[in-house]
């Protein structure tokens, strides 16, 4: 049976300006209205039982509409009762008063004889009012410093949470230890004196065993990854380094699209960077990671922004790392190219995060004028430079061919091969550095106006004496 009529909902809309309202919609309404009241009316309830009430107020309601996030009515409050003696029972002496005392006492009232109830404003006696004092004032906003710990140890002041010590465990812990010590000595001294010494070494370790068995270690950090969560992290931790390249596409899929991956983005980060520390000579396992935070970095749910200090060391040391695989014949050279667009990526996605692209331009020329570093550690370098734009190319590459360019020309005329080799490719991607430099350079000007050929140029000097011809495709 409903307990509101279609007028009441036609009378309101009257009031809100929608005279002509349908009665098949009225219908409706009410219906709706009559669900969201008995809704309202049994989470008001569950805080009228929270405390210990057997009386419904008005602020069990305002409570019930904060937790649909609604906002309260404002203007009503229990007040009225709080002149009534506080009782447990009191809905059992209340019904047990007289008509005319619950009659007034009650927070609403009637309107003659209609059905229409007010709230009645308590009478106030001005002159009573102004004799009262005047509450002072309350004091200012100030703030105060104390110590949250000194050296690691949290001080017991009153501004610091309390530090709850197991007192009863170590009692119980050392109780232990020392019963089992007396056994063990009171059995030693019937046993013979050459297995003496034997028998008290494994009291002893009986001793120590059984008292780290008393001891309960408790987690420092509380894990709240569900069990579907912990599932997935530890199927595509596993998964990955196995060599079933249709398992390893289908994590790096899940991985780049999943939205719901939050909670497990930071134990992602700390997996990739301690497989990239303790697997430096091994090739597969470092491509993996690199795809893996590639994958990561392409999923537009994730914020990995306050994760990154974790992530671009290992990124960088695939870069200018010194021994990336074991067999120097092996395809190193992907994975510097791999890691380059990681670290390109990281720099333009994350730009403010804290003078990132500065501080990587620093340590790939580092890395490149250093004469000591292997040539695979420079076509690492070269390749995160020409990734980070233009700019940084004018900049540090060109500027720096004076000096590396008849280094780069000793390597390559070097009687070993394989240096010979490795030359080549740092020859061939500085190359493609320059000659992308030079298409932006060309594209910078107006269609009138012609780029000046390398020779007659003191800044494409050097440029041109590593290079010579080479260079004229991209003049083109």
């Amino acid at each position: 049976m409903s307990l509101l009529r279609s007028e009441t909902v036609q009378a309101i809309a009257d009031g809100y300006g929608f005279p002509d309202l349908l009665e098949e919609v009225a219908s409706a309404l009410t219906a709706d209205l009559e669900y969201r009241i008995r809704e309202l009316t049994q989470e008001a309830a569950k805080f009228t039982r929270h405390c210990k009430r057997r009386r419904l107020t008005t602020n069990d309601i305002s409570m019930a509409l904060r937790l649909r996030n609604l906002e309260p009515l404002y203007g009503y409050s229990s007040t009225a009762l709080a002149g009534r003696k506080s009782n447990v029972h009191g809905d059992r002496k209340d019904s047990q008063e007289s008509s005319g005392n619950a009659q007034s006492e009650t927070l609403f009232k009637r309107a003659g004889t209609s059905d229409t109830y007010y709230v009645p404003d308590e009478v106030v006696d001005l002159a009573s009012f102004l004799k009262v004092p005047v509450p002072k004032c309350p004091p200012d906003v100030s703030f105060t410093s104390h110590w949250l710990s000194v050296e690691g140890v949290q001080p017991a002041i009153s501004q610091n949470p309390p530090v709850a010590i197991a007192e009863a465990e170590e009692v119980e812990v050392s109780k232990t230890s020392t019963a089992t010590k007396a056994a063990t000595s009171k059995t030693n001294d019937t046993e013979v004196a050459t297995e003496k010494g034997a028998s008290t070494k494994s009291s002893t370790a009986k001793a120590s065993a059984s008292a780290k068995e008393k001891v309960e270690t408790k987690p420092i950090v509380k894990h709240e990854l569900s069990r579907e969560q912990q599932i997935y992290y530890r199927s595509v931790t596993e998964g990955l380094l196995l060599k079933d390249q249709a398992y390893r596409a289908h994590a790096l899929e899940s991985l780049s699209q999943d939205p719901g991956l939050h909670q497990l983005l930071p134990y992602f980060m700390q997996f990739i960077a301690e497989k990239v520390i303790t697997n430096l000579g091994n090739l597969d396992v470092l491509s993996t990671m690199i795809a893996f935070s590639k994958a990561l970095l392409e999923n537009d749910n994730l914020y990995p922004e306050p994760y990154l200090h974790e992530i671009l060391p290992a990124v960088l040391s695939c870069i200018v790392g010194k021994s990336l695989c074991k067999n120097p014949m092996e395809d190193h050279w992907s994975l510097r190219r791999s890691a380059s667009e990681v670290v390109t990526k990281i720099c333009d996605k994350f730009k403010s995060y804290a003078n990132i692209q500065s501080r990587v331009s620093k340590t790939m020329i580092g890395a490149l004028l250093d004469p000591s570093r292997t040539l695979p550690q420079h076509y690492g370098a070269i390749l995160t430079l020409d990734g980070l734009g233009p700019h940084v190319v004018d900049a540090l590459i060109i500027d720096s061919l004076s000096t590396y360019g008849p280094f780069l020309t000793e390597k390559l005329n070097d009687e070993s091969s394989s240096i010979r080799s490795d030359a080549q490719k740092v020859k061939e991607v500085l190359l493609e550095s320059c000659g992308k430099y030079l298409q932006w350079q060309k594209n910078k000007h107006s269609a009138t106006s012609v780029l000046p050929p390398p020779d007659t140029s003191a800044r494409y000097a050097a440029m041109n004496e590593l290079f010579g011809e080479q260079l004229q495709q991209y003049l083109n």
